[in-house]
């Protein structure tokens, strides 16, 4: 990029700025058209640099979850109604989503026999992309979740929809199959 003579007084000086800004410290594209190109090319970086950043949740807000799941097909999947006893919390790392349960009589263990499981608080971590932070401690909740025996965590939340708050649960302890 070479610099032309200049034709007239507004160039002359143009020409001079742009030798005293080469002189310094920075260094400044001089011809209009690469200062577009420039300018554009400065304005599309920062828009996918800001548009790529998401705002880090702030402490005492909802974690959201960045657990995704295996591609191995799941060994169960299950649906159970609760009731939320606990939310993730950012800065709070032993805070999960917990959720009191109703009993799932049809649950297998990792062996494929049917053992049932009684009601109980149990920890249900969400799968990514599954928005928990509407949900409240207190709200009434179903949850699909997905058990795959051979990761850690095991299971883990596949969709949560909130229940009206009459919803009537029933915390009993899981009963035999016939």
């Amino acid at each position: 990029m070479g610099m032309k003579p200049a034709t007239n007084a507004k160039q002359t000086n143009q020409r001079s700025i742009t030798r005293a800004v080469l002189n310094g410290p920075l260094i400044f594209i001089f011809d209009r058209g690469a200062r577009s190109a420039l300018a554009c090319m400065l304005l599309t970086s920062a828009c996918v640099i800001l548009g790529a950043c998401e705002r880090s949740p702030k402490a005492g807000e909802i974690r959201p979850s960045n657990f995704t799941a295996p591609n191995a097909k799941p060994d169960a999947s299950y649906v159970v109604r609760g009731v939320v006893t606990e939310m993730p919390i950012v800065g709070k790392p032993s805070t999960e989503l917990r959720v009191h349960h109703e009993a799932i009589d049809d649950f297998k263990d990792d062996q494929g026999k049917i053992v049932g499981m009684s009601a109980m608080v149990m920890e249900f971590p969400p799968l990514k992309g599954v928005d928990v932070s509407q949900l409240k401690v207190g709200d009434k909740v179903e949850i699909t979740f997905s058990v795959w025996w051979t990761q850690l965590p095991p299971w883990a939340a596949t969709k949560i929809t909130v229940l009206p708050p009459e919803t009537n649960l029933e915390f009993r302890p899981r009963r035999p199959l016939p």
